[in-house]
């Protein structure tokens, strides 16, 4: 392919930086601007985190410059490495490529790059390339390499503009949607009770090691998207991904503590996002910055409660009711045959969950206490005193011709 690229040598606008640029086939000539029509980038090649407002907040970073400042220099850093990206095998023609599905912002490609395994996320062809979003794949990518260590987060390999290429799930393992959509369509009893409970110690880990990678005690990152989505099989792990509507933490410049930050989630999200943050939308308190990390545990709990119960939250009440219930301290029913259990497996995976769901943030636990109290409990019902990475073997591949998608979330309400 590479040989049949004719050799001759363009004419280049002179001081034109290559992001700027693009080859005209047909004249053999480099010119200014984007091939794409009315053409949006931004206008710095590395935006520093105080650059742009950011997506996943409701007002710029700006506004509190004065008392807050970053907690640690990586945060405002870019490493970008556009080589790799560009240099994969592109040719679905030998299906070396594979569509798994789209999100909100981007669509994920599996690509079969010579003896290795990979997933390209690039952008919808049809959204906007304006600076916010570059500053959120910023996001993505620096937290993703910072988080490298965990074995319950996913690897990134690297990224470029808005695209990035990252660590394969298994091959028909998909998502945690994915496994409570297909339990539920089977009448929601074939995950054992170890098994769901050996889940929720890998996804309780992965936001644990995201809060506490750093050595200062201080939750530099938080995910701000918690949900079933977001949790990737790969190696009979379920791996958190997806960071790119995450925040970095700032501190205030003189207590050194963490400075609360908005969300800036819509209306739709509401049920799903903790009780301050559903109150604040509701018009019941004013008080419109919380501290992330704990929306984070909030949320972590509420993936629990899917993956323990096989239900949506309030599941069988309307939004509107179920976002007041929520604030009001009243949390999504456990089936009575959980309520009533004396098996302890079951008692400390329904105990972490309402863990999470503390309604005071201030009193509600940590990520890591989370994931010290079910591994202590895990610890107990398997008989072990070192848990090691901890993986299920039982589940059981998706159907053949299984649609990925986030529509199928809707449908799952009447199941």
């Amino acid at each position: 392919m590479y040989n049949e690229m004719p050799k001759v040598r363009a004419k280049f606008p002179a001081r034109e930086h290559p992001r700027f640029l693009y080859y005209d086939v047909e004249t053999n000539v480099v010119k200014t601007g984007s091939s794409l029509a009315e053409p949006k980038i931004p206008t710095k090649l590395e935006p520093a985190a105080e650059s742009f407002p950011n997506k996943s907040s409701s007002s710029s970073r700006d506004d509190d410059a004065e008392i807050c400042q970053p907690m640690h220099d990586w945060q405002t850093r870019i490493f970008p490495n556009c080589n790799l990206s560009h240099e994969l095998s592109l040719q679905p023609e030998t299906g070396s490529v594979q569509f798994i599905a789209c999100g909100g912002d981007r669509c994920a490609f599996r690509i079969q790059d010579q003896s290795q395994e990979v997933v390209l996320k690039m952008s919808k062809f049809k959204k906007e390339f304006v600076p916010y979003r570059y500053e959120d794949a910023r996001h993505d990518g620096m937290a993703m390499e910072r988080l490298q260590a965990s074995p319950y987060i996913l690897d990134i390999y690297g990224y470029c503009g808005l695209s990035q290429v990252i660590e394969p799930g298994d091959e028909g393992g998909g998502a945690l949607h994915d496994l409570i959509k297909t339990t539920r369509l089977k009448g929601g009893e074939t995950l054992s009770t170890i098994d769901r409970m050996k889940i929720l110690y890998q996804i309780a880990s992965g936001v644990a090691d995201m809060h506490s990678f750093e050595n200062d005690g201080l939750v530099s990152l938080v995910h701000n998207d918690i949900c079933c989505h977001q949790f990737i099989l790969t190696k009979e792990v379920y791996k958190l991904n997806d960071f790119h509507l995450s925040q970095f933490q700032r501190k205030n410049r003189k207590t050194q503590e963490v400075c609360p930050s908005h969300n800036g989630y819509s209306d739709w999200y509401k049920v799903i996002r903790s009780p301050e943050e559903i109150a604040y939308k509701l018009g019941q308190t004013k008080q419109s910055k919380t501290l992330l990390e704990k929306t984070d545990v909030y949320t972590l709990g509420n993936v629990m409660y899917y993956v323990f119960t096989m239900h949506w939250l309030f599941q069988e009440v309307s939004t509107a009711v179920a976002a007041l219930k929520i604030t009001t301290g009243e949390r999504s029913p456990f089936p009575e045959s959980i309520l009533q259990s004396q098996d302890r497996a079951t008692r400390a995976m329904r105990k972490a969950i309402e863990m999470c769901w503390t309604h005071d943030p201030g009193e509600r636990p940590t990520a890591k206490e989370v994931r010290q109290f079910l591994g202590k409990e895990l610890q107990a019902v398997l008989g072990v005193k070192d848990l090691g990475i901890v993986r299920v073997d039982s589940i059981e591949p998706l159907p053949v011709g299984y649609r990925y998608s986030d529509s199928d979330f809707n449908s799952m309400f009447k199941g």
